[in-house]
C-alpha cells in the first residue's frame, strides 16, 4: 500500500513479511535489481513440467550456500586440476547467485501460476519482459525502505510508536492451508490483542466472516466487494473487511509486484465503534 504514495521526508518505511521468499523477492528488487532483470530472462516457464521443477528448487530441493563447503572440499579429489578450478568458479558462483535466482524463481512461479497463488500452473502465456518496468520503478520506489522477515508482534515491540501507521495482511480465515507460512486461530487472537494495544494507527485486512467481524467489534470496519481472481467463474467476486483502530478519511488501492492494474473499488461502513481507539 505504501508503494502508491510518494516518500515523505524524515518518513521511516518498513516492509515486513514472515514469508522470506517475499522478503528475499523485495530485497532484491532494492539491492540486486539488475541481476534479478537478467535472471528473470534467462529463466526458462514454459511448460508445467518446468513450473514443477521450480516449485522443487523453492521447496529446498536445490543446492544452496549450506552445501558449498563440503562441494569445493571434494572437487579436488574427484576431477583433475583445470577441471576442478572451473568447477570451483562456478560453484562459488551459483552460491553467491542464489538469492537472486530464488528471487526469480519465486517471481515467475507466481506470475505463471493460477491467480497468482504460486501453488499451481496457470497454463496461460506470459510475457515475464512486459513486467520489467513496474520491477524497475518500484527498486526505485524502494531504495531507502528498511526489509524485514519478522514475526508481526515482534515488529510491533521494535517499531509501533505513537507516529506509525501500520497496514498488517494475515492470511484470511480458514485459507491458512494456502500460505506457506503457519498461522492458526491462536495467531488471529494474537493480531487483534497487538491492533488493540497498538499506539499508533493500524489497518487490517481480512475475508468478511462472523469471527472477525465479533473479534474486532472495538474497530471500525468497512466491507468492499472485489473480484474473486481464485475462482474460475466469469464475474465470481468475494467479500472483504477493511479494519481500523482510527476513523480513516481516505483509502487508495495498492501498487504491488504483482499488481497489473488499479481499480476504484468503494468501501462501505458496517460497523462503527463507541470510541475510536485512536484519534
Amino acid at each position: 500500500m505504501v508503494l502508491n504514495h510518494p516518500r515523505k521526508k524524515g518518513c521511516i518505511e518498513i516492509y515486513n513479511d514472515f514469508n522470506a521468499d517475499l522478503t528475499n523477492l523485495f530485497v532484491c528488487v532494492r539491492d540486486r535489481v539488475i541481476m534479478l532483470l537478467k535472471e528473470l530472462k534467462r529463466l526458462p516457464l514454459h511448460s508445467r513440467i518446468e513450473y514443477d521443477l521450480l516449485q522443487m528448487f523453492l521447496k529446498g530441493e536445490d543446492f544452496t550456500k549450506k552445501y558449498l563447503p563440503s562441494e569445493l572440499a571434494t572437487i579436488d579429489e574427484c576431477f583433475p586440476p583445470l577441471q576442478a578450478e572451473e568447477l570451483r568458479i562456478l560453484l562459488i558462483e551459483r552460491a553467491e547467485m542464489y538469492d537472486v535466482r530464488r528471487a526469480a524463481i519465486y517471481y515467475r512461479s507466481v506470475r505463471e501460476s493460477f491467480s497468482g497463488t504460486g501453488r499451481s500452473f496457470g497454463a496461460k502465456p506470459c510475457n515475464i519482459e512486459s513486467f520489467f518496468p513496474l520491477i524497475l520503478s518500484i527498486s526505485q520506489r524502494i531504495q531507502e525502505m528498511i526489509i524485514e522477515n519478522k514475526d508481526f508482534a515482534d515488529l510491533f515491540d521494535l517499531h509501533g510508536g505513537e507516529d506509525t501507521w501500520a497496514y498488517c495482511d494475515p492470511p484470511y480465515v480458514n485459507t491458512e492451508d494456502m500460505y506457506p507460512v503457519d498461522f492458526g486461530i491462536p495467531d488471529h487472537y494474537r493480531l487483534h490483542e497487538v491492533a488493540l494495544n497498538a499506539k499508533g494507527y493500524v489497518m487490517i485486512s481480512y475475508n468478511d466472516c462472523p469471527f472477525i467481524r465479533d473479534l474486532y467489534k472495538e474497530f471500525f470496519i468497512f466491507r468492499v466487494i472485489r473480484p474473486n481472481s481464485m475462482s474460475q467463474k466469469q464475474g465470481s467476486e468475494f467479500a472483504e473487511l477493511i479494519i481500523t483502530n482510527y476513523d480513516p478519511r481516505l483509502f487508495n488501492t495498492q501498487l504491488s509486484l504483482f499488481a497489473s492494474q488499479k481499480n476504484e473499488i468503494g468501501y462501505e461502513l458496517i460497523h462503527e465503534p463507541a470510541v475510536a481507539l485512536i484519534h
